[in-house]
């Protein structure tokens, strides 16, 4: 089930850059229907909400993405960004105070953790 969805994972990016962002979300719940661990779905489904101004979607998505990236259990690939979106949708409701909280836990969990993009991070 892993490529299978990550292909729909693809495809709601691909639906995503042409502005078929219904069909983009629709390809998201495919993959997390098959692997609900499977961290990017839920934040590419997240960010489409956010810029919708749908925020109790946004919300429900950041938290489930928020809790796979804690628990550490995201599958073959480590992906981290959830705390930093959690942030986004703190700052877009205007808890400024609580966005900052959110971005200071993703910079404590990436200088931490193995993530795809700890490379860069490293001096």
């Amino acid at each position: 089930h892993y490529f299978l969805g990550v292909a729909y994972t693809l495809q709601g990016a691909m639906e995503y850059d042409v502005k078929s962002f219904g069909r983009a979300i629709r390809h998201y719940k495919k993959n997390n229907e098959l692997q609900p661990n499977y961290l990017p779905a839920y934040m590419n489904a997240a960010w489409i909400h956010l810029l919708r101004g749908r925020y109790g979607e946004a919300k429900e998505n950041l938290e489930r993405a928020v809790a796979i990236e804690e628990s550490g259990k995201s599958g073959i690939v480590n992906f981290v960004g959830a705390l930093t979106l959690m942030g986004n949708w703190r700052l877009r409701q205007g808890l400024f105070d609580e966005a900052v909280e959110w971005y200071r836990r993703s910079l404590a969990l990436l200088e931490k953790t193995d993530h795809v993009y700890r490379e860069p991070f490293k001096l």
